[in-house]
């Protein structure tokens, strides 16, 4: 459970990925991942475990040529907004007893329900006794955690007569459709204040859901190309790209 409640197994904050050997190497990547401590106080959020927050780029002279930072965000509920959980949340009830009620509905006198005492329960007991149990009860209510990036920042680094400048581009995603994890649009403008986005639509046949059917490209609002393909019995038929 403890991937499924307390997010990602990674423990560590930052991992070196050299490229090539240490004595002849071209760079590295630099890894910066979200960890947080498990504890009473951080059990319910520390779903964002693991989560790839930052990436730095260096050249093999040690330089900083690339930054790449990511921005999650996080939705809650008793049900998420796909059919498959990305994380679980637990919760414990208020209502705590180590006493277990016989209720006699009282919308059918002939059905009869044990509950935990102290809990809230419809139809109402026409009547009700109590019984002592020997172990304590405890009861959870799982909630998913949808998670996913909300926004990409790249950050790339030039370098000339000691000076260094930079050019930064922030990717925002969109998700429109609540079937699926995946962002149905892309977007970001360049610095003429012009936005691209990619706009794509998915199929989904039974339980296939997440392949890219028709994507859009699009500059300043105008189409400027895309991608379709067409499917026959949940399989992949005819591509086409323009």
């Amino acid at each position: 459970m403890l991937g499924a409640v307390q997010g990602s197994h990674v423990g560590y904050s930052r991992v070196e990925e050299i490229i090539g050997t240490v004595q002849d190497n071209i760079g590295k990547n630099v890894y910066y991942y979200h960890t947080e401590p498990i504890s009473e106080a951080t059990q319910f959020t520390t779903h964002a475990n693991g989560d790839l927050i930052k990436k730095e780029v260096y050249d093999k002279d040690g330089v900083l040529v690339r930054k790449e930072e990511l921005l999650y965000s996080y939705q809650s509920g008793e049900t998420a907004n796909s059919a498959a959980a990305v994380n679980l949340k637990a919760e414990s009830w208020q209502a705590q007893s180590s006493e277990t009620l016989l209720c006699q509905t009282s919308e059918n006198p002939l059905l009869f329900e044990w509950r935990v005492v102290g809990g809230q329960y419809s139809p109402s007991c026409l009547f009700s006794k109590r019984f002592k149990s020997k172990y304590k009860r405890k009861a959870f209510f799982f909630k998913q955690v949808w998670k996913y990036v909300s926004e990409k920042t790249t950050t790339d680094y030039f370098y000339e007569n000691g000076a260094q400048s930079t050019v930064v581009k922030r990717l925002s995603y969109v998700y429109g459709d609540q079937t699926v994890n995946l962002p149905t649009a892309q977007f970001f403008t360049n610095s003429d204040g012009v936005e691209h986005r990619l706009e794509t639509r998915y199929h989904k046949w039974m339980h296939i859901k997440g392949i890219p059917e028709e994507i859009t490209y699009k500059v300043g609002g105008a189409v400027v190309g895309g991608q379709l393909l067409t499917f026959q019995a949940g399989k992949p038929r005819n591509f086409n790209e323009n």
